[in-house]
């Protein structure tokens, strides 16, 4: 005959945090998650957010950025990107085409 009193070993399964989960838990859903992932890769959806630059747009940026009277800012406003995403994405843009400026005129 069962007790008619509750234990703490009943009680622990109700109030325990999401957070401490057994590791059978946790194993499951790392395995369930790996599944979908693979099925949505199957499908042809691979997630993630879209590149600001394509293949052709960084081509087009390295082949810019050989003209030395071009800026890397100007570059980077017809690619309709921000010089940082120009510098993500080709890292040499960093020491390519950059003028000291002094009062609003080049010095060089």
């Amino acid at each position: 005959m069962e007790s008619p009193y509750l234990f703490v070993n009943d009680i622990i399964p109700l109030i325990w945090p999401v957070r401490c989960r057994p590791p059978a838990v946790e194993g499951w859903r790392k395995s369930t998650q790996e599944s979908q992932a693979a099925a949505a890769r199957r499908a042809g959806r691979t997630g993630g957010r879209p590149p600001k630059l394509t293949d052709d747009d960084i081509e087009a940026a390295t082949a810019m950025l050989a003209n030395p009277d071009i800026a890397v800012t100007q570059i980077a406003q017809r690619l309709a990107v921000s010089p940082a995403t120009l510098y993500h994405y080709i890292p040499a843009a960093r020491t390519a085409n950059t003028r000291a400026f002094d009062n609003g005129r080049s010095t060089q």
